[in-house]
């Protein structure tokens, strides 16, 4: 049986991989029914994975915008010639845009070849004008939660929010839940893990959006001052551009004088042990869509606090796997965590709670039979 094609758009990448580019790798492998082409404008190390994946690539590069209105129309335009291109040499029938930029390079293209616009919105967007016409022209929108797609269409304009509610689609992230992990057991004591210590890890990329040095500046002096007892272990790297944030975390660390209490630790691939060996781990980002980093966590039976960004509530609470502070909170962060730290029984059943809803609600082989389902409808 032919499979019918579809065309993947994911602009903006980064160097190092994404939790979003995770999920979306993980469904382009799980699909039965559809053959995944995937378009990229650089080459990054999603592009690397995808590629070791055989997975067919195209690349669109960035185009340089010489004169600032009249060359983002052109430079726009330019795009959607090149999509369109590629939508036929491809014989796509489904274009499934990453995000808003994806959109917006491809609207026209979509439009002209009779192409179905499926639209992926994995963050919390601030809904204007061009929103509310980037979803009235797509066949269908998919979020990565039902809070968030409560949230979308909240805020979508009264225009377009009949029609939204009818094609929008909450879908959760996915996780293979067929590998088994084996872990090390020399891991704590190779990395200096204490065990009679309170483990506690935040992870992802070391940028502003994750306010990594909000957590080191007013939350981890006001935590140690009550619990001496607790480590935080900030997992994760710098983006391209992002190296002065970096720095900035490693200088408040050492003029706080807190080496003794948290630890900077590159992203590395012994990401099943960090979060086994951890107690809880904590986000504090300013938006999210449906964060990775919670449910990879929650699936090695690690809760989280958690600000209250997009879909927090809808997994922890709804879970019972780990506890949700208001967004920017930054003094409920820290009580949250000291709370949590000196009751170890209440750890346990979030642990327990966690693992449980992730292997009911997170399988990344319902999450490809969910998207299949809805590009069938369309």
């Amino acid at each position: 049986m032919r499979k019918e094609k579809i065309l993947f758009y994911s602009p903006g990448g980064v160097d190092n991989i994404s939790g979003g580019e995770v999920s979306l790798l993980l469904i382009l492998l799980n699909l039965k029914n559809y053959e995944p082409h995937v378009l990229l404008d650089r080459h990054t190390q999603f592009w690397r994975r995808l590629e070791a994946e055989n997975v067919a690539l195209h690349l669109l590069e960035k185009k340089r915008k010489v004169v600032p209105i009249l060359g983002s129309i052109l430079s726009l335009l330019a795009y959607n010639i090149a999509v369109f291109k590629l939508v036929r040499k491809t014989g796509a029938t489904i274009l499934h845009a990453n995000n808003s930029e994806a959109m917006q390079n491809a609207l026209l293209a979509c439009l002209f070849t009779g192409t179905k616009l499926v639209f992926n919105i994995r963050g919390t967007p601030n809904i204007g004008f061009k929103w509310n016409v980037l979803l009235a022209f797509s066949h269908a929108v998919i979020t990565n939660s039902n809070e968030l797609s409560d949230h979308v269409v909240k805020k979508s304009g009264g225009w377009v929010k009949s029609s939204l509610k009818k094609k929008i689609f909450g879908v959760y992230s996915g996780l293979d839940l067929s590998k088994t992990t084996v872990l090390d057991p020399a891991f704590k004591v190779n990395q200096g893990v204490d065990e009679s210590k309170v483990q506690i890890a935040m992870v992802g990329a070391v940028r502003p959006l994750k306010q990594q040095l909000e957590l080191i500046r007013q939350v981890v002096p006001k935590v140690i001052s009550k619990s001496p007892n607790c480590v935080f272990n900030i997992i994760g790297s710098a983006d391209y551009g992002d190296e002065a944030y970096y720095h900035d975390c490693q200088s408040a660390i050492e003029q706080l004088e807190l080496t003794r209490f948290v630890r900077l630790i590159p992203f590395n691939d012994q990401m099943a042990n960090w979060y086994s060996s951890m107690d809880f781990t904590v986000l504090v980002s300013k938006k999210e869509g449906l964060a990775r980093v919670m449910i990879e966590g929650m699936s090695y039976g690690t809760p989280m606090i958690s600000f209250a960004v997009s879909s927090a509530r809808e997994v922890l609470e709804g879970g019972h796997a780990g506890v949700v502070v208001p967004c920017n909170d930054f003094e409920g962060m820290a009580v949250a965590i000291i709370s949590l730290a000196n009751d170890k029984s209440q750890v346990k059943i979030f642990s327990k709670n966690s693992s449980a809803y992730v292997k009911r609600h997170f399988d990344i082989k319902v999450t490809a039979e969910n998207y299949e389902n809805i590009y069938r409808k369309l």
